[in-house]
């Protein structure tokens, strides 16, 4: 069956149609100038994981026997190809956005981008200072025994002379961003990533180029309903962080050679590359210094707070006098959050039961049923630990909460 007829058209490439979306909000220019660089990581973030989850299933197709692989509707080897050819097509797009639409938008808001050739001497100074203060956050690896490239981290990879690459890790314990000080109201904003290429190839004589990889995501649980399913996804979650390749992004000036030897130390190969700019992991824009006027930004619209329980010392009170009306995301959530907390303390209350799907790791929520078990009541909560990419967090607060019931 075609990928595409008139009565249907693939799933998977009907979700890059809807990240397409994401990126046109990104060149609207009704959509506030600093929001759009957000639209940009909105659709950089669905993109990890579309590869990590997705493209994982597809992979996994492929290693069906060829009989019952022909059997299928889906044919794993044209269809990511078309996934590929929509992505390449998706991330020309967005460097056109970024380069051409709103970086020079920006300057006309005195907020200017500049890479490390821009940079006057006073700059070079300033930066070479960072680079010092920050320079053990990036350690350079260069033993390929013991080089082991994470899932969604951006790197700097370069070839050294005697043929071994060296790659070094973007740490996130630091901003992507640098402000440079300017001697007007401008500010002038550079990516870390280029104050580290500069410093690294005069410590190691090679240029440095941009590359992240997406892994594998899936957990493959074999048999989910026999044995033990909690123990089966704590088993299974380390093998997310060595899952297969199943993207690689690199700049697309990198060296065909240094392509090559990155290819072969991955253990990777050319349908697995998608070309794309300088700079990766647009999702850092998610943490852009708020920067200009407050027209450059979406008007602050925080949640209504409920007008009879907003200020009421017992919530209970109140819904015994009449039915009260919650409408979210208008209103504050803060009312269920009190409703719960006063149902952990009510001596008249002495059962909850409640279902929890995706829960923080420092959530209200959870504690407030952790002190209702404290407190005797007969706590029951059904969480979900199949929740991707939560599953660690909700199997540590049902632990905890079991702990403090029995």
């Amino acid at each position: 069956m075609a990928l595409i007829t008139k009565k249907e058209y693939n799933r998977d490439l009907s979700w890059l149609r809807f990240n397409h979306r994401v990126l046109q909000e990104a060149a609207d220019d009704r959509n506030p100038l600093v929001e759009r660089l957000k639209f940009l990581a909105i659709f950089s973030s669905n993109l990890d994981e579309f590869f990590k989850v997705r493209v994982s299933e597809i992979r996994k197709i492929k290693e069906l026997d060829k009989p019952l692989r022909k059997k299928l509707i889906t044919k794993p080897n044209r269809l990511l190809a078309k996934i590929k050819t929509q992505v390449d097509l998706q991330q020309k797009e967005f460097g056109k956005i970024f380069y051409t639409i709103l970086l020079p938008a920006l300057e006309k808001e005195d907020i200017f981008f500049k890479n490390i050739h821009e940079l006057n001497d006073e700059d070079l100074a300033f930066a070479k200072a960072y680079y010092k203060k920050v320079k053990h956050l990036f350690e350079p690896m260069t033993d390929k025994a013991q080089t082991f490239i994470e899932n969604e981290a951006l790197y700097l990879v370069g070839h050294l002379k005697d043929d071994a690459l060296i790659w070094v890790k973007i740490s996130g314990n630091t901003s992507r961003f640098l402000e440079i000080p300017t001697s007007d109201k401008s500010s002038c904003i550079i990516f870390i990533d280029d104050i580290l290429k500069l410093h690294l190839k005069e410590e190691f004589q090679t240029d440095f180029y941009s590359i992240k990889i997406s892994r594998d995501a899936e957990l493959y649980i074999d048999n989910e309903y026999s044995g033990d399913l909690l123990e089966k996804i704590k088993e299974a979650l380390p093998n997310r962080i060595t899952g297969q390749v199943t993207r690689t992004l690199i700049d697309e000036l990198m060296p065909h050679k240094l392509l090559k030897a990155v290819e072969k130390e991955l253990d990777i190969n050319e349908t697995d590359i998608i070309k794309g700019g300088a700079y990766h992991n647009f999702k850092d824009f998610f943490g852009f210094p708020k920067l200009g006027n407050k027209n450059l930004y979406f008007k602050d619209l925080p949640p209504v707070k409920h007008k009879e329980l907003k200020s009421i010392e017992n919530i209970f009170k109140a819904i015994d006098e009449k039915d009260q009306l919650l409408c979210f995301p208008y209103d504050s959530y803060d009312s269920v959050l009190n409703f719960i907390e006063t149902a952990a303390v009510d001596p008249f209350v002495t059962s909850i039961k409640i279902t929890l799907y995706r829960v923080s790791n420092d959530s209200t929520v959870a504690q407030a049923l952790v002190k209702a078990a404290q407190n005797g009541k007969d706590v029951f909560v059904f969480i979900e630990t199949k929740a991707r990419f939560d599953e660690a967090n909700n199997i540590k607060w049902g632990k905890t909460i079991r702990r403090k019931w029995c």
